[in-house]
């Protein structure tokens, strides 16, 4: 079986083999609106260390805009065809719409929002920011608009930007700080 094959027998597995009434209602609410799942974590992150919840905000932002423009800029090299579009039988339960399948731009800037927060913080709620980037991802696939790996690379995409960006930021900051001293 070659990977383009395994990539459309998993999309059916998620998209047809997993529908049911409860995930046709969650799934398009995911992929949607999570910005108000995460807005509600974040109110907690900014209740416990306001200070750095501020910080981590803005480098959650850019690592979400590069993250966003990136996967863009690479739907119109790989030009892939989404699912709904090509293949028989979909559950589709959002437009379809006819722009590039390959990255998912949602699983992209889910992960790079989430990325400062995982690094930034150890309280147990940044495994909870991972679990709505998961879903956010998974539910790409669920609604029919994604293959799986359309959201594996974005997924990569945006952590991958979010970990340069935080990277970024901090030697900036100490090299910051040692020139101040």
């Amino acid at each position: 079986m070659s990977l383009p094959e395994i990539d459309t027998l998993v999309f059916f597995v998620i998209n047809r083999d997993l529908q049911n009434s409860l995930f046709d209602i969650i799934m398009p609410f995911v992929t949607h609106k999570s910005y108000t799942i995460f807005l509600t974590l974040f109110l907690w992150f900014l209740f416990k260390d306001k200070k750095n919840a501020l910080i981590v905000l803005v480098l959650a932002f850019t690592s979400l805009l590069i993250a966003d423009w990136s996967a863009n800029t690479l739907k119109h090299y790989f030009e892939r065809i989404r699912p709904c579009n090509t293949l028989e039988g979909v559950h589709l339960l959002v437009g379809c719409s006819n722009s590039f399948s390959m990255p998912s731009n949602h699983a992209a800037n889910a992960f790079a929002f989430v990325t400062p927060f995982f690094i930034t913080f150890k309280d147990r709620m940044r495994y909870a920011l991972v679990v709505v980037a998961f879903f956010v991802g998974l539910s790409r696939v669920y609604v029919g608009v994604h293959y799986p790996s359309d959201v594996i690379v974005g997924g990569v995409i945006g952590v991958a930007l979010a970990i340069f960006v935080s990277v970024l930021y901090t030697k900036t900051y100490e090299r910051f700080k040692k020139r101040n001293q």
